[in-house]
């Protein structure tokens, strides 16, 4: 699904973090598909959260949930080297009181500014939002970090070019 919504919509796509079994393994794992619909990373982490239960439960979740997916558009815009904004959509399972793992819940939409777009609460929800990007042109243009850069104190390399040398 991410694959044909990144190639249609011609966007890169994170797909955070899903558990996958390998073998008798579990990892929690994210996939980036690139705007041709194509896999272009897979990490999985090496510290299985997902195992141990710890995250965004009716303890960590309400510490933590908006917290980090506001800090994920937030400092994606502060790299040094890219500018990158971007918008952070984060899907939970609704909660389940009964089951052995209750989620927070309260999937969430963000803007490139940190703002929080659209949320549900814990039960079952579906959040429908457009995603104008023309507000990224505009936040590039209110917040230039990329005319802060002090060249004076270092300089970008290109490794590929040197080590083609």
């Amino acid at each position: 699904m991410l694959s044909e919504a990144s190639k249609r919509l011609g966007v890169t796509i994170v797909g955070g973090s899903i558990p996958e079994r390998v073998g008798d393994r579990l990892y929690n794992t994210c996939c980036v598909f690139g705007s041709d619909g194509e896999l272009t990373a897979k990490h999985r982490k090496v510290l299985i959260c997902c195992a141990t239960q710890e995250p965004f439960n009716m303890t960590t979740g309400p510490l933590h949930w908006e917290l980090l997916q506001r800090a994920r558009a937030t400092d994606n815009q502060n790299y040094v080297c890219y500018v990158i904004k971007l918008y952070v959509a984060t899907c939970s399972p609704a909660r389940d009181s009964g089951a052995s793992y209750t989620a927070w819940g309260h999937s969430t939409l963000v803007g490139p500014f940190g703002e929080v777009l659209a949320t549900t609460e814990h039960e079952e929800a579906i959040i429908i939002a457009e995603i104008d990007y023309s507000i990224l042109e505009q936040r590039r243009t209110s917040l230039p970090l990329n005319k802060q850069r002090r060249g004076d104190l270092y300089q970008l390399v290109d490794i590929q070019r040197l080590d083609s040398k």
